[in-house]
């Protein structure tokens, strides 16, 4: 009956069950197999709700509405644990928002756990679009040590360090 109940996706009845069953006989294998579908359904039921959270979130962003998925993107970002690869969609919602606080917050709590080139790269660049020449400079500088055969940082180094350059002193450079 706990298995059926479980079918219906109605944990407290099939829980209920196993406690009976439980009572009755608890080292039976049916009984503890039963407890370990119970727990294994219910998590995979919560992470199908965190999914569905997170697909509503991407269906906008697909249709250009950015702002009206920052909320499912946050409330994805609340529950415990979310992955990298989430993290990842979310940072390009924040940035599509024009949110780079929060698109910066996520790459800073990704990297907080780790070194990780991609998401290191795409922070430099981040910083890069929100004009902060200092510490994309500062980023990119590290990226090309890290990796010398890398395009993209070798590029943005170059155009960052010619941000750092005033007007002026630009002008120097092409007498």
């Amino acid at each position: 009956m706990g298995s059926l109940a479980l079918i219906d996706k109605d944990f407290d009845k099939a829980q209920d069950y196993e406690n009976k069953a439980k009572e009755i006989d608890p080292s039976n294998d049916d009984v503890i197999k039963l407890q370990s579908n119970i727990d294994w359904q219910k998590m995979r039921a919560e992470e199908e709700k965190v999914y569905a959270i997170l697909q509503a979130g991407r269906e906008k962003v697909m249709a250009q509405e950015c702002e009206d998925a920052l909320p499912f993107y946050e409330e994805y970002l609340a529950k415990p644990k979310p992955n990298v690869l989430y993290r990842k969609r979310i940072r390009r919602c924040f940035i599509c928002a024009k949110d780079y606080q929060k698109a910066l917050q996520t790459y800073n709590d990704v990297l907080s756990k780790g070194p990780n080139f991609e998401t290191q790269l795409a922070r430099a660049k981040l910083y890069y679009a929100m004009g902060d020449s200092v510490n994309s400079l500062h980023e990119f500088k590290d990226l090309a040590k890290q990796d010398s055969s890398s395009f993209d940082a070798h590029l943005y180094l170059g155009d960052s360090y010619t941000r750092m350059v005033t007007p002026t002193a630009h002008a120097m450079f092409l007498i």
